[in-house]
């Protein structure tokens, strides 16, 4: 297959996801091998196909949203949350690695802990994520709706217009990540059952332990979420956006290592399955969560140098 070729049919599958997204793959290759004979040319077949958004179309895709959003307004959108998560994952980490005597922080600690506002962000960091996303929506919103230059869908088609598609390498895949946030959400779902349950209802370690582990990971599951979703929405990756999801994620990575270093977690959390208690099961939950944390986050490392190579491979082909 042609690299053109390869480039087309990675755009017009950048508009699904997941099985819809293989099924389109398959349905595209067969109908393109099938209707190459007719046409002089790949180029001739694909101008003939139309705008991949166009076709995309016609194959199911249907947008959430018909706005149209200026590019330059999305990746700012997606830039300025992602700083300002950032900023708040480094503050939250440094301020919970320091309550918890890991790292020596007492004087900003103190200051934060004792501010009538600021120590309500961290005492309830899920939901200050969630209200800090909400509000950079709303700007952006309001931002775009006073904005003059408003974008106009544009579906026309011709031989420029394919040779400047991007290059099939820079395209997202979500299959094998979605995958994992299932595992990840279905877990989640799991442990705060059981600790809303009577089961740990009599067992006052057994709560605090609970609240511990509920303020720690906290803020990184809302940043592993947030990135998902983020991830999710991006059609084309860029270098900038995969730099600062790297960062993003590096910055989940290293304080939950601190904690599990310095809090000697393996030897006083994981006590032996034998033991048929409340605190068996609580540890087990404990492990499990933070095993999975390590685990997603390790797969986005990953999978971000990947595709930052496969970004440079991109410029150096085209």
């Amino acid at each position: 297959m042609e690299t053109i070729q390869k480039n087309y049919l990675a755009y017009v599958c950048s508009y699904f996801h997941l099985g819809k997204k293989i099924q389109v793959r398959k349905e595209l290759i067969q109908e393109m091998a099938d209707h190459l004979h007719e046409y002089d040319s790949v180029e001739d077949m694909l101008i003939h196909f139309g705008h991949p958004k166009s076709l995309a179309y016609t194959m199911g895709y249907r947008p959430i949203l018909t706005h149209q959003f200026h590019p330059d307004l999305q990746n700012a959108f997606t830039y300025t949350l992602m700083i300002l998560f950032d900023l708040f994952l480094l503050l939250s980490s440094y301020l919970y690695l320091a309550a918890f005597g890991y790292i020596n922080a007492p004087t900003l600690f103190a200051k934060i802990a004792n501010h009538q506002y600021l120590s309500l962000l961290f005492e309830h960091p899920f939901v200050a994520s969630c209200i800090l996303f909400s509000l950079v929506i709303a700007l952006f919103v309001v931002r775009d709706n006073i904005r003059k230059d408003k974008v106009e869908e544009d579906l026309s088609w011709n031989k420029e217009k394919l040779y400047a598609i991007p290059s099939y390498r820079t395209y997202s895949h979500h299959l094998y990540e979605t995958i994992l946030m299932g595992i990840m959400t279905l877990f989640f779902i799991a442990f705060g059952g059981f600790f809303i349950s009577n089961v740990v209802s009599y067992n006052t370690s057994a709560h605090a332990t609970i609240d511990v582990i509920f303020y720690f990971i906290q803020p990184y599951v809302a940043i592993i979420y947030l990135s998902y979703f983020l991830d999710l929405a991006k059609r084309n990756y860029t270098k900038g956006y995969l730099i600062l999801s790297f960062i993003t994620n590096l910055l989940t990575f290293i304080p939950v290592n601190i904690a599990v270093i310095q809090s000697k977690f393996l030897t006083d959390f994981m006590l032996p399955v034998r033991e048929r208690s409340a605190n068996s099961v609580i540890n087990t939950f404990v492990v499990s969560a933070v095993i999975l944390i390590e685990v997603i986050i390790i797969f986005k490392l990953i999978k971000n140098a990947f595709n930052m190579f496969r970004l440079y491979l991109s410029t150096k082909t085209r």
